[in-house]
């Protein structure tokens, strides 16, 4: 079966925003690593920790820098995907939707993405803390601890992938959301890419029309909208109100 292409492009933008979130939990697992294990497995857990939260603090910056620059990409990209929808709209939609007011969307998604950046070190510091603190209460052989505690950075590694692939894809349809809803769309039809890493779930609901301001809630008894939920590849097509 033919797979389904988003009309907004956000792949390269997704490509760039995960090596950079790579980036990060490489370095998380570089810091764990370099320390020497050879003391008391908790006291080197607290020195790793103390040593990742102070990498999450030197991030706070960069990582309002690197939200902004992927936010702005992805904005350029859903316009531009909405110009050319735009064409088969009246003057009066098209006007709307090049003038919606998307700036508060934006500062709330770099605060959000900023967490998440900083999160990375900081869940490694506390997985690190987590594992040392078991070992001492089970008793466990200090050498297989330590060899989980240096499998942090490929956890944070994996984290960080979804975390890029979740972020990129909610902003895409946040800032769909908002236009379309600037235009007095109120539905959206429910789309999946049409192929075999589809969940079951939305399977079903493909081709579904479904409001903004309530999307469907799932089996975890979760509501969520198209791409925003962690690694999910769905998107949303706005229903207007010429149709």
């Amino acid at each position: 079966m033919k797979k389904l292409q988003n009309p907004v492009k956000i792949k390269s933008v997704i490509a760039q925003y995960e090596r950079q979130l790579v980036q990060i939990a490489r370095h998380c697992g570089g810091i764990v690593k370099m320390l020497r294990w050879d003391d008391e497995i908790v006291t080197d857990a607290q020195r790793a920790a103390h040593a990742l939260q102070s990498y999450a603090e030197t991030l706070r910056y960069w990582g309002a820098l690197a939200s902004v620059k992927m936010l702005k990409q992805l904005d350029r990209k859903n316009e531009a995907a909405w110009t050319a929808f735009s064409q088969e709209l009246s003057a009066g939609l098209r006007d709307t939707i090049q003038n919606t007011p998307t700036g508060k969307l934006m500062q709330d998604a770099v605060r959000r993405q900023v967490d998440l950046i900083t999160s990375l070190p900081l869940q490694a510091a506390e997985r690190v803390q987590t594992l040392a603190i078991r070992a001492v209460e089970s008793g466990e052989r200090s050498g297989a601890i330590v060899d989980d505690i240096m499998r942090t950075g490929d956890v944070t590694i994996s984290r960080a992938r979804t975390i890029a692939r979740t972020e990129v894809g909610r902003a895409s349809t946040e800032l769909t959301k908002a236009r379309a809803e600037a235009t007095g769309s109120t539905q959206f039809i429910w789309r999946t890419m049409h192929d075999s890493d589809v969940r079951h779930e939305h399977a079903k609901i493909d081709g579904h029309v479904f409001e903004w301001k309530n999307p469907p809630t799932f089996a975890d008894g979760q509501s969520y909208l198209p791409s925003c939920f962690p690694n999910c590849r769905c998107f949303a097509v706005p229903v207007f109100i010429d149709d």
